[in-house]
Order: C-alpha cells, then structure tokens, then sequence
C-alpha cells in the first residue's frame, strides 16, 4: 500500500470541481522503508508519455493531443481529484448518504489536500481531504448552516482545518485504512502550518476518532446528520503537533511518517508505505 498527500491548487478549482489545470506534487517512498524517491510535479494535466518520457500534448501531433484529452495523466490534479470522488460516489450511494457528498461540494473551495491511499497496482481504495478555514468554509459548516455554536467554535479555533470525507473502499473495509488516513493527517496538519482540527463524525467512528485525540465539543450536541440513521458530533483536536490527547502507539507512528514528510525540503506532499497491511 501507497498513502500520497497531494496538494490541491486552489486557485484554479471552482466551488465543486477543479478546471482541470490543478497542479499537484508527488513524492513517493519506496515499500519497507527504502528511500528510492520517485518525486513528480505537474502543472499539465494531459502529459502523455512518449518513449519513456513525458511530453506536453501542446508539442504533440493533433491525434495525440487528442488522446491526451481523452486520457489524461493520473499524476495530474484534476486526475487525482476525479478518482476520490468517483470513489467517494460508491461509497456514499451504497450507504444511502449520497446528501453529504452534494453539501460538501458547496465548499471545495477551501479543500487544500487529498490524502489517497492505493494498492501498488495503483487502484485507489481509500481517501480523505484536507479543508483549512483560511482559504474558505469549512464541510462542517455547511452540513450545520444554522448552529450559532459552530460559528463560534471554529473562529475561537487558531488556525484551523478539517479532515472531512474519508471512504475506504467497500471490500478493503476492517483493514485498518481509516487509521492510515488519520495518522497521515495529523503528520501533515503541522507541516501544512496547522495545530488545530475539527472532524464531524457519526457514532460508528466516535471510536476511531477518540484514538486520535478528536473529542465532542460539548457546547454542540449530536445531530441526525447526514439522516436519522446516524448520531453525529462535532470533534475537535487541539495539538496536532505535541499530540498530547493521541493513544501513545499512535503518536509514535504519527511522528515517524512526520518525519518522512519532511524528507523532501520546501514541500509537505509525500508517500509513505503502509506496513501491516497485505497487498
């Protein structure tokens, strides 16, 4: 397994997609620990490759710019994006949740990050994005418009992002993803500038989240959201970076891949293998 943060450009996404021009960067940890670094940036999302290299589609005869249209590269912003959300459909359609993914998408404008995790033939399995406040509202407060509270939580909150849409593929359930994406975000959230998250969770994954040191905030009680099916709570986690409320196995992991995360100066966006899971 292959857990990659990419980072969303921002300023070329609309409110519920990106254009297509993302740019995103890439740097990938060889398995077990091996440091073979295969690092990518890209600016052109419809890089086709040709002998081994990649080449621009602008320099490319017009049948091969039209199939880097058609095809466009994977590595590209717009390409990562497309395949959580495709995931994320599935996901959400088999749940009968499918409401959440339509609010969260009034808000993609402050999404900064995908967290993906893929099998090492490539297939996504499981992802979660990264939201931070500074750059616009937050999938909390569009699920609970109307909350008084929440407004005043979160401007109290210094700093603040939130980990929010994380699926894990139906079949690689009970394989311990969902705590591969936590501990990925919490190792960035202080790279990325960040001490303080906010997660709004139903009561199957109260447990989960507790692990990592998100607690219910008591001035907002829980909510049937996104239907009377689930119990929902706002959580907060207040240190990322000294990780204090975090079970102490965890933390210990948390700052390990921390620490691979920084292994590429001037850049937060990495991948990690993933041990004690099969391939």
């Amino acid at each position: 397994m292959h857990i990659q943060l990419i980072r969303v450009d921002t300023k070329t996404q609309s409110h519920r997609a990106s254009t297509g021009n993302a740019r995103c960067r890439s740097t990938r940890l060889g398995h077990r620990g091996r440091d073979n670094h295969r690092h990518h940036e890209c600016s052109n999302p419809t890089g086709q490759k040709q002998g081994g290299h990649s080449r621009c589609p602008h320099q490319a005869g017009p049948a091969q710019r039209c199939s880097a249209r058609r095809r466009p590269a994977r590595v590209s912003g717009r390409g990562h994006r497309a395949e959580y959300e495709q995931l994320q459909y599935r996901v959400y359609r088999h749940h009968g949740v499918d409401g959440a993914r339509r609010s969260a998408e009034t808000c993609m404008r402050s999404c900064s990050h995908l967290i993906l995790i893929r099998t090492a033939g490539g297939t996504l399995v499981a992802g979660m994005r990264i939201h931070q406040r500074a750059l616009g509202k937050l999938p909390v407060e569009a699920a609970l418009p109307d909350s008084p509270q929440l407004c005043r939580l979160v401007d109290e909150l210094p700093h603040v992002v939130e980990f929010s849409g994380a699926v894990v593929c139906l079949r690689m359930r009970k394989l311990g993803l969902g705590a591969m994406l936590m501990r990925t975000a919490l190792a960035a959230a202080p790279l990325l500038g960040y001490r303080t998250a906010v997660g709004f969770g139903h009561q199957h994954v109260l447990s989960l989240y507790a692990r990592f040191g998100f607690l219910p905030d008591g001035r907002l009680p829980s909510c049937n959201y996104p239907d009377g099916r689930y119990q929902s709570r706002v959580l907060v986690h207040r240190d990322a970076l000294s990780l204090t409320e975090v079970d102490h196995v965890e933390r210990s992991k948390i700052r390990a891949l921390r620490r691979s995360l920084r292994c590429k100066p001037g850049s937060a966006s990495a991948a990690h293998s993933a041990p004690g899971v099969r391939r």
